[in-house]
């Protein structure tokens, strides 16, 4: 007979519900990573995984991946440091949804990195200095909550299809897309 696992109340655990809410985090925090890609000028590949850990308790049931593809070579695009701490804050954001840039760095400092969503991965990529972490974090959510839409789209297909194709801009919804900012001053004329 097999034994039940119980919660630190005395209740069994449902450990299919235990499945479920890891994949679900496992889609918010890489549909995060691709939202902010997409919208940056990056194309995205990404899938989420069983891991087949004997113990839930210790490890994830379900991880993922994103990796950023590169624009056609006219653009000239820098890897977005928003990119690397996405995923944790869109984690954030699900948890609550009225959080702040402010709630999101306190979480991070007081917890550490991992804890609150960072994996190694997003961790190397990230800013190092406290002020441009939080540049990035802002950055994130500000895409997160812009891109609304397209993020909760990203998500819902991760969970059913776990590898959906890539992503590029033009799966961005056209109300979607940040409106276009010149990059280069020397086109700005003024009129004399």
């Amino acid at each position: 007979m097999r034994q039940k696992l119980l919660d630190c109340h005395g209740k069994p655990i449902d450990l299919a519900k235990v499945e479920r809410d890891d994949k679900r985090r496992s889609a918010v925090h890489e549909a995060g990573h691709v939202t902010v890609g997409v919208v940056k000028g990056f194309g995205a590949s990404v899938s989420i995984f069983r891991t087949n850990t004997p113990d839930i308790f210790a490890a994830k049931t379900w991880t993922g991946q994103c990796q950023l593809l590169k624009p056609p070579r006219r653009y000239s695009i820098r890897y977005p440091k928003a990119f690397a701490v996405a995923g944790m804050v869109a984690e954030q954001l699900d948890d609550v949804p009225d959080i702040n840039v402010i709630d999101i760095m306190i979480n991070w400092e007081d917890n550490g990195a991992t804890e609150i969503g960072l994996s190694n991965t997003d961790l190397e990529n990230a800013p190092k200095t406290w002020p441009a972490r939080e540049r990035a974090v802002e950055a994130a959510l500000t895409i997160l909550r812009q891109n609304e839409a397209f993020f909760s789209k990203v998500v819902a297909e991760l969970i059913e299809q776990e590898c959906p194709e890539d992503y590029w801009r033009n799966a961005l919804a056209p109300a979607a897309k940040p409106t276009r900012k010149t990059r280069n001053k020397k086109l700005i004329r003024k009129r004399p």
